[in-house]
């Protein structure tokens, strides 16, 4: 049995050798010898063919191409150029970079009136090989199509606001631009403010004017120019021009009254302007303050803007305000360390989707969301108010504020129409709806709010003051100027 089992053993070691032998001599043919792969070689098509500086391409020509290998496949190509601006006596250089494709169309470097382009294509094979000559051609293009440059935010001869020094809100004084070319496409932009140098080029559409850049800007009128080039580095000959002036916020004054309020009949729930001024020049006897009537007086300049610290906007014409049209003005303000009070009666119903006022968002942002901070607003039609609750900065005690019924027709048991909101982030609430009805379910909603942040402060009522009583609108009144007025820790 011993025998046997050693005899077994024997056996199966002679075929592991064997087979170990067989499969070491067989390696040539089992898996083939490793042998150097030859690179491969670029052909390039004869379209376009070789011209002379008397007959120059347009800069867009469409190259054609191939690979050649017979050991491999053909992975791709590598793509480099160099442009020379022969009357300058300059030069570009196109990197080399990588594509599968066998054509494209190329949108040379043409600055010049005469420009020589010489174009090096290397191809690639599976392996990684790269062709070391690749196949390269001259071609002579000329200078054509230059880019138009318009400048579409600021408008021309118009003010802006300016600060010494930036802040978290503001920037700069921000140029928006954009310019088409029947070439190709727009490779940069390039600015100049009155006689200082060109900028930079850069892809940004969109320039901040600011003393880190301009140490010696000052307020005044200046003149901002941007121009444009494509990507054949063809310059816009003719830069877009706007004249600004920069207006510094001083914020040298106290509070400024905007009544955007229309002159009615002087009526139950139409107030007459004249009506109107006497209630909140009362509401504010003991604040020193001015009054801008837009109505009358239209737009308020920047200049006129800028001295206050304080401004409160108020709209009492149920469903009636010129806030959308200001928005960007406000926003402006604000950014610059400016302080809002914001009231009206159904005014926040005006920001509808698609109105004008949306047009203003891609300079300055959504003015509800951004700067108000109102998530969500509505308007409360089911429901009569008869009082304002107002929580008080200690957030414990209250006070309130009834409608006045002598301003509202008889049959009502109180003021309709009244917005509520919902509040983003760091806003802080305390005006609060309490219904005629103790059954509409509307008491406790959000109608007033404060936001702050390390530039700027606001509050929002969705309520008119002129439709509370005078002793009422005084409590809300100095609330909001309680928290406008506060000097918050950051």
């Amino acid at each position: 049995m011993k025998r046997y089992f050693t005899l077994k053993i024997w056996i199966l070691s002679a075929v592991i050798v064997w087979s170990g032998v067989v499969l070491y001599g067989c390696k040539d043919e089992l898996i083939g010898n490793p042998k150097e792969i030859q690179p491969p070689k670029t052909q390039l098509l004869p379209i376009p063919k070789a011209n002379t500086p008397e007959d120059p391409y347009s800069p867009e020509i469409e190259m054609h191409w191939k690979g050649v290998s017979e050991e491999a496949l053909i992975d791709g190509y590598w793509i480099s150029w160099k442009s020379y601006y022969l009357i300058r006596k300059d030069s570009v250089v196109q990197k080399p970079f990588f594509t599968k494709n066998t054509s494209q169309l190329i949108a040379f470097p043409s600055a010049d009136s005469i420009n020589k382009q010489v174009v090096l294509i290397r191809a690639q094979d599976n392996y990684g090989n790269v062709d070391p000559v690749g196949a390269t051609r001259t071609f002579y293009t000329k200078r054509l199509y230059p880019p138009e440059t318009k400048i579409i935010f600021p408008r021309n001869n118009q003010s802006v606001f300016f600060l010494n020094d930036q802040i978290q809100t503001w920037k700069g004084v921000r140029i928006i631009c954009s310019a088409e070319t029947k070439f190709d496409k727009i490779e940069g932009y390039s600015l100049k403010l009155d006689d200082f140098p060109w900028s930079q080029w850069q892809t940004d559409s969109i320039f901040y004017l600011n003393k880190n850049i301009y140490p010696d800007l000052t307020e005044g009128r200046h003149d901002v120019y941007i121009r444009a080039r494509n990507t054949a580095l063809v310059e816009d000959p003719t830069p877009a021009h706007i004249a600004l002036t920069f207006v510094y916020p001083k914020h040298e004054n106290g509070w400024l009254l905007v009544d955007d309020t229309k002159d009615e009949k002087g009526t139950l729930e139409h107030p007459s302007d004249e009506q109107v001024d006497q209630f909140y020049d009362s509401l504010l006897i003991d604040v020193p303050h001015d009054n801008w009537d837009y109505r009358q007086q239209g737009r308020i300049p920047r200049e006129v803007l800028g001295r206050y610290k304080y401004v409160f906007w108020y709209s009492d014409s149920k469903g009636e305000s010129n806030l959308p049209n200001n928005v960007g003005i406000l926003s402006d303000y604000l950014n610059t360390k400016g302080r809002l009070l914001v009231s009206g009666w159904n005014i926040f119903g005006l920001f509808l989707p698609g109105a004008a006022w949306t047009d203003s968002i891609q300079y300055f942002g959504h003015f509800l969301r951004d700067y108000l901070h109102i998530r969500w607003h509505g308007t409360i039609e089911e429901a009569l108010m008869d009082t304002v609750t107002i929580l008080n900065a200690d957030e414990q005690t209250r006070e309130y504020a009834p409608i006045d019924t002598n301003k509202i027709w008889f049959f009502r048991k109180g003021l309709h129409s009244v917005n509520r909101f919902s509040i983003g982030a760091f806003t802080e609430p305390f005006f609060f709806y309490h219904s005629a009805d103790s059954t509409s379910g509307y008491t406790g909603s959000i109608i007033g709010f404060g936001y702050h942040n390390m530039d700027y402060q606001l509050v929002v009522s969705g309520v008119p003051f002129y439709y509370l009583t005078f002793e009422g609108a005084r409590k809300a009144f100095l609330r909001a100027k309680e928290y406008i007025e506060k000097d918050f820790p950051y």
